[in-house]
């Protein structure tokens, strides 16, 4: 894991490694989560929620905070901040897959039949 210091805190190098990771990543540092899953990159803290997204990502942008707030609206008694923020990207990142391999099927359905 990239940026493993002896104290376990978030350093520098982590967000370097943020930017320019190609491989998906969960690093837990003392007060941070940070998380890199194409194509989001994200540093969660007990207070705050820092997400980069590559321009034009607004498909994933919205739903994401559309369901950070209904999380707080039924928010958990003693669920942390950073793991309810954690869950809601999760849940965003997978609802993107399953859309992209729903569309990823239909289009090769298209396709068989194209050639049959």
């Amino acid at each position: 894991l990239a940026g493993e210091g002896r104290d376990g805190r978030l350093h520098l190098r982590d967000v370097r490694f943020l930017q320019g990771g190609t491989e998906p990543a969960l690093l837990v540092r003392r007060g941070a989560v940070l998380v890199s899953l194409e194509p989001v990159n994200a540093i969660i803290t007990h207070c705050a929620c820092y997400v980069l997204m590559p321009p034009g990502a607004d498909s994933l942008f919205v739903p994401l905070l559309e369901r950070c707030r209904e999380s707080q609206k039924d928010k958990q008694p003693g669920l942390p901040f950073e793991l309810l923020l954690l869950e809601n990207l999760l849940i965003t990142l997978s609802s993107l897959r399953a859309r992209h391999v729903h569309e990823c099927r239909a289009e090769a359905s298209r396709i068989l039949r194209s050639l049959r």
